[in-house]
């Protein structure tokens, strides 16, 4: 039998997954021939989802996320708790929940373009790149923070808060546990971290398990059983306090899986109001299931939409999103040192200062840390977990199920 040329194979693979003669293979998320059992289909299913890495509605959703925090803690700064209806807090919560469902979301796609890795090197190979990813950043930040005192935890009106620590909360705050050992936040907005590092921990497993049970109603029973422990987990232990939030990261997987499965066909401009009415959707602070609602109605919309295709906006939001982790550490910081430490001088050099630092930390903080990090992870990963393709297709069982496609 001969292959099929690369265009009507890559069509036919993404759109007809269950095509005879051709099976997805969770295990190597690659889309492996049973007729002529070449690498050429798994080649086109890895090159394929590298294309998927760049998305000017992820970039928007993730750009917007990290300015919905930044907004609605300037606002807190300055004392403002409404506007109108909406609750500035609530702000932050929804950019947080844009945040789990992005970040979950990416990270299967991640899984699913390092297929040369095979099972095993699948899970050392994501936690190695995603360590790399977070760690060296938030030390930099926690240890600055605790070494000058820099003001950098909870905001009250005209005033951003040092928090005292131990070496057991400064230790805590270095290894991201704080919720697993009832310590404070050296950064107030440290809290998220945690709950993405445990996260990691669970989600290769649930990766491999999509090829099984990875259909819509099946992922759906799951979040609804998220939700149910969820709401049982403050009985238990505060320490597993990751459950509250399990609700929140599986759409991201969802809307993974239904990607696969639908054209988007709803027009861009709607994705663009879309996103900020989702973010005004925000309830009591202490009333998960609001957030959780709202996440998987994100999930479920994300790949109903066509790809923005306005020039300007993809640029901006790429540019955003690329330097939303450094913008996210330090700018409760930049209020600090910009309408506090210098309150005394106008206010239009207090916001030129605070543009300066909050465009500016994190550009310098990337291309000094984060991407140097990022590339050493990234060898390391292929250094101790790379397989060749051939080794990888080789290595698939006859008994594979059938994707979640």
């Amino acid at each position: 039998m001969q292959p099929p040329s690369t265009q009507s194979l890559s069509q036919s693979l993404e759109w007809n997954p269950n095509i005879r003669g051709c099976r997805f293979v969770p295990l190597v998320q690659g889309f492996v021939s049973e007729d002529f059992k070449s690498n050429i289909a798994l080649d086109i299913a890895v090159q394929y989802r590298e294309t998927m890495k760049e998305s000017g509605n992820l970039d928007f959703l993730r750009a917007g996320a990290v300015l919905l925090v930044l907004v609605g803690h300037t606002l807190s700064f300055y004392g403002i708790q409404n506007i109108g209806p909406v609750r500035v807090i609530g702000l932050g919560q929804a950019g947080v929940s844009f945040f789990f469902v992005h970040t979950c979301l990416v990270l299967t796609m991640s899984l699913g373009r390092h297929a040369r890795y095979g099972r095993a090197g699948l899970f050392g190979s994501f936690y190695v790149r995603r360590f790399f990813r977070i760690y060296p950043l938030s030390v930099v930040f926690v240890l600055s923070a605790a070494a000058f005192q820099l003001p950098s935890g909870d905001l009250t009106k005209g005033v951003v808060h040092v928090v005292p620590w131990s070496t057991g909360s400064l230790f805590s705050n270095l290894l991201l546990v704080q919720n697993l050992t009832h310590s404070r936040d050296i950064l107030s907005v440290l809290w998220s971290l945690p709950l993405e590092v445990q996260m990691y921990v669970f989600l290769p497993l649930l990766f491999l398990l999509l090829g099984r049970w990875g259909g819509i109603w099946s992922l759906l029973a799951l979040w609804c059983a998220a939700v149910g422990v969820a709401m049982v987990q403050p009985h238990v232990s505060a320490r597993l306090n990751l459950a509250q939030f399990a609700p929140s990261f599986l759409p991201g997987v969802i809307a993974y899986v239904l990607s696969k499965r639908i054209r988007p066909f709803l027009p861009s401009w709607l994705w663009l109001i879309w996103v900020p009415v989702l973010s005004l959707l925000n309830f009591a602070p202490a009333d998960k299931k609001p957030q959780w609602l709202v996440c998987l109605a994100l999930g479920f919309s994300i790949p109903l939409f066509r790809e923005i295709s306005l020039a300007p906006l993809r640029r901006v939001s790429f540019w955003i999103a690329k330097y939303s982790y450094g913008e996210y550490l330090c700018h409760v910081t930049c209020i600090w040192f910009a309408f506090e430490y210098l309150g005394h001088l106008p206010g239009g050099v207090q916001w030129s200062v605070f543009i300066l630092l909050i465009t500016g930390i994190p550009v310098m903080v990337f291309h000094t840390i984060e991407a140097p990090m990022m590339r050493m992870g990234s060898r390391l990963a292929d250094k101790w977990f790379l397989k060749p393709v051939s080794q990888t297709a080789r290595a698939v069982p006859n008994g594979a199920t059938q994707s979640a496609n």
